[in-house]
């Protein structure tokens, strides 16, 4: 299921080249941990949850969801509206990840216009910037991205 998921995000969001998809698994596998974790925090303990989410001002309902994590109320608003499903911003991370992993990571990719800015020459530390709003993690991705690369055809 999950493969038929990932195939309709590529598709529906015109992620179709080499560079594209590399880019785009590259980023959900850091995001998750390979798939491990489709929220933010689910590798902490209850107790560490707790304490991380407290210091978080989008909080525990809004927090990162989906291989690609969308967080804040205002990201989880649109995205409902475009899949036309009210759940997605009521319920919150636990139904996203639950429901639509695949579809958020492909709604933050078109709704960011990442193809866009790859086909003008983003690296993957451009696209870190854009999906983590920082690069300390962009080395990590972009190794991933070179080995998702290799293996494309």
């Amino acid at each position: 299921m999950a493969t038929i998921e990932l195939n309709l995000s590529l598709k529906e969001n015109n992620i179709q080249s080499k560079i594209e998809i590399a880019n785009f698994l590259a980023q959900c596998a850091y995001e998750t941990n390979w798939g491990q974790w489709l929220t933010e925090g689910a590798y902490l303990s209850e107790s560490e949850r707790a304490s991380y989410f407290a210091r978080k001002d989008y909080g525990y309902k809004y927090r990162g969801a989906g291989y690609i994590h969308i967080i804040w109320d205002y990201n989880y608003e649109p995205f409902a509206n475009v899949m036309g499903n009210p759940k997605i911003y009521n319920q919150g991370a636990d139904y996203v990840a639950a429901n639509y992993a695949w579809s958020a990571a492909g709604w933050f990719w078109s709704n960011n216009n990442i193809n866009n800015k790859i086909a003008k020459g983003a690296t993957v530390t451009d696209i870190t910037r854009i999906v983590n709003g920082g690069i300390g993690t962009a080395a990590k991705r972009q190794g991933y991205y070179d080995k998702i690369y290799s293996i494309l055809r």
